[in-house]
């Protein structure tokens, strides 16, 4: 008769292959956001983003009210703002935050959801479908 870890061991080694290739396919907030800026770009979307490497810099330089006036101010704002003219007197916005299949939002990006309609993507393909979707509806509007 066959141990329990020589019955399941090449199916315990064959999930952990799996799981790790899964991990390489995954991709990073940042890669996410070279591919939405990038989609953005190419369809000709306006966009305000605020780069993460703008709030570092900020932390470090910017004296305490600058950095607690912009904070409270833009603090949790969802990581694209997508903006598309609809007429003399009228925007479409698309508030779109990326997030890793795991990522979670945190407090001020919760707060952001609670007042405004806010599109969350975990991967490129979903960042697609919702550009679209953004695109189609702006048709519609006009």
């Amino acid at each position: 008769m066959l141990s329990k870890q020589a019955q399941t061991g090449h199916y315990g080694k064959h999930a952990r292959r799996v799981k790790q290739e899964v991990k390489a396919l995954q991709c990073t907030e940042d890669q996410l956001q070279t591919q939405c800026n990038d989609l953005l770009d190419a369809h000709r979307i306006r966009y305000l983003r605020i780069p993460d490497w703008i709030w570092s810099w900020l932390k470090l330089n910017a004296p305490v009210q600058v950095m607690k006036e912009l904070s409270k101010r833009f603090g949790g704002m969802p990581d694209n703002m997508c903006i598309k003219k609809i007429d003399d007197k009228y925007n479409l916005l698309m508030a779109l935050e990326l997030k890793t299949k795991t990522g979670k939002l945190h407090g001020k990006q919760k707060t952001w959801e609670k007042e405004i309609a806010v599109q969350i993507s975990r991967s490129i393909d979903e960042t697609i479908k919702k550009v679209n979707e953004f695109l189609k509806y702006e048709k519609e509007s006009i």
